[in-house]
């Protein structure tokens, strides 16, 4: 009629009631990053660096753009015509503009956003036509987001610029 209490097994089941607990109310503690609403390049690294005039598939260089963006706004929302990633040479001193086309929705409460953007810069930088030769190379990298905010300029390493 009466049922015993086990309370060996009470302990057991209130020692992870109390850690579950403990944890939820350290999780609600830890505060998500806040950046500038100025987006900042945090680093700029070369995965490509060939060129090959008779072969356009390979011609090309890829940059890997990481940033972080206080009000999440880094890309161009549809039927913006802006161009907002600027690429510049300096020792040609010429700048070559593309786009973040994939539109970042802001989520959630915080619109603080990080992440990293792959630019192929196709057909952009020629070499000389019938030359053979590696070229020390380092681009300056600054995006701009829709509110118009500028970011740091970010120099890429100094690579060779094959070109074949």
């Amino acid at each position: 009629m009466f049922k015993l209490i086990d309370f060996q097994n009470m302990k057991f089941i209130n020692t992870y009631l109390l850690v579950f607990f403990l944890m939820l109310g350290l999780s609600a503690c830890i505060k998500p990053p806040e950046y500038d609403e100025v987006p900042e390049i945090t680093s700029v690294n070369i995965i490509n660096g060939n060129f090959f005039e008779e072969d356009d598939f390979t011609n090309s260089i890829i940059l890997q753009i990481a940033y972080q963006d206080g009000d999440g706004d880094i890309s161009i929302a549809e039927g913006d015509t802006f161009t907002n990633i600027f690429i510049t040479d300096p020792l040609l001193d010429i700048t070559s503009e593309f786009s973040i086309s994939e539109y970042v929705p802001p989520l959630g409460a915080e619109d603080d956003i990080s992440g990293t953007i792959q630019v192929n810069m196709f057909g952009t930088w020629r070499c000389e036509i019938d030359s053979v030769y590696v070229q020390p190379t380092q681009f300056e990298v600054q995006i701009m987001d829709r509110a118009r905010n500028m970011s740091n300029v970010a120099l890429t390493p100094v690579f060779d610029l094959n070109c074949k």
